[in-house]
């Protein structure tokens, strides 16, 4: 299986085996591109008051973090004909220092996801795990 996407400057593709993963989502986006008006539509008010306590120069990575692994992650569970009302009913919890993230919600055994910054994109993967039965 595999996912798609793009922003003004890049492009990316992603894939992993069907045998090991049930699906994958991969999203980019340009760091400080999301608006505070808008924060309430995206985020919880947990992640909010996650973003809020950071330094200025910080919270734009991690509001760009937060929203580009949101977006992985609906798009791994949209391709499972799983679905939500809206982003803020999904709550990601962002490693800063490993660079690693984690849904709240979902039914994936081991999910697995990650972000990085390449210049002024923010990058994420999310793949969710294949149950495995004996």
């Amino acid at each position: 299986m595999g996912t798609i996407t793009h922003s003004r400057k890049m492009a990316l593709a992603a894939g992993a085996s069907a045998r090991d993963y049930e699906n994958i989502g991969i999203d980019t986006e340009i760091v400080g591109h999301i608006e505070d008006g808008i924060l309430d539509l995206l985020f919880s008010k947990r992640e909010i008051e996650f973003v809020e306590s950071l330094p200025y120069p910080e919270q734009e990575k991690v509001k760009t973090a937060l929203f580009c692994s949101k977006e992985a992650f609906f798009k791994a569970k949209t391709a499972m004909q799983k679905s939500f009302n809206s982003p803020n009913e999904i709550e990601i919890d962002v490693d800063i220092s490993t660079k690693t993230f984690r849904s709240r919600v979902g039914d994936c055994t081991d999910d697995i996801g990650l972000y990085y910054f390449h210049g002024l994109h923010c990058v994420a993967f999310y793949l969710c795990k294949t149950q495995i039965h004996i």
